[in-house]
């Protein structure tokens, strides 16, 4: 594996000849407004204050990259970076840790810091994309289909599996979609089963797609979306719920997330050809 000093992420991630990753995993706090997050009435007006705080066009400053190794069959890489729109002096203080074991497991532990003057989130959690062939997911939590903190009790806990484009909720106005909430772990597999696994520490979110966050923000149309060759992973320490602001009131307080102190911690493991995710 190799690490960029100047992004402060992962850029090369390769086990036993096959490369997983295509772009390394950092910090997401943006999600694609909902029919109900985009109201411009009410109280709440998501993402006018989403977009007021830049919340939508962070950049990632690589303050300091550091390197040890505390045991012999351990490496510890801990990268230190400011998170903040451009044109904005709030963000985000953040520091990443990766525990490389020699076994190819990955602890990656991540430390949000945010500015108390900021709204609440839409998201915090990570982002990374991984080769377009690891499009099986297998699941352990709620499913089958998409659930949120405020609308899961319908979605039973259990082993699930689906494709990445069966994960896709094709919404008229195209949005965030397909979250999966109360995962103990997911593994995005090609037909041998070569693959990564994340888990979560003890439970995560996640949603996949062949396209972004970014991609589904700028459609109108579901046709608009394009359909990117690689696989965007969103894995969420917490996502805020949806609430019904659209037509109904807004999310409530015990479903948001606020501009705290966050700590998180996911697990990501190499699968070889063949491996059992079971």
């Amino acid at each position: 594996l190799a690490f960029s000093r100047r992004e402060g992420i992962l850029t090369d991630l390769c086990h036993r000849g096959v490369a997983l990753l295509e772009r390394g995993p950092r910090l997401c706090v943006w999600r694609a407004p909902t029919d109900n997050d985009n109201t411009t009435w009410g109280q709440q007006k998501a993402a006018i204050r989403w977009r007021n705080a830049g919340l939508d066009r962070l950049v990632h400053d690589v303050q300091r990259l550091e390197w040890r190794q505390p045991v012999r069959s351990a490496v510890r890489v801990v990268v230190h970076s400011r998170v903040c729109a451009p044109d904005l002096p709030d963000g985000f203080a953040v520091t990443c840790t990766y525990t490389v074991y020699g076994d190819g497991d990955i602890l990656l532990d991540t430390h949000v810091l945010p500015d108390p003057s900021l709204p609440n989130l839409p998201r915090v959690g990570l982002v990374l994309s991984i080769p377009g062939a690891f499009d099986t997911v297998t699941w352990y939590g709620r499913g089958p289909h998409e659930s949120y903190a405020d609308r899961k009790e319908s979605a039973a806990i259990n082993v699930y599996w689906s494709t990445v484009d069966q994960l896709y909720h094709p919404y008229v106005m195209p949005q965030e979609n397909g979250n999966r909430t109360d995962v103990r772990w997911a593994a995005f597999t090609s037909r041998d089963l070569t693959g990564v696994m994340v888990l979560g520490q003890p439970q995560m979110e996640f949603s996949a797609h062949h396209c972004t966050a970014e991609d589904l923000t700028a459609a109108r149309h579901t046709c608009e979306v394009p359909r990117r060759e690689e696989i965007t992973v969103y894995l969420d320490k917490a996502q805020s719920g949806l609430g019904g602001n659209s037509c109904g009131p807004g999310t409530l307080p015990q479903y948001m997330v606020w501009p705290v102190e966050t700590r998180f911690t996911v697990l990501l493991r190499p699968l070889t050809r063949g491996s059992s995710v079971l």
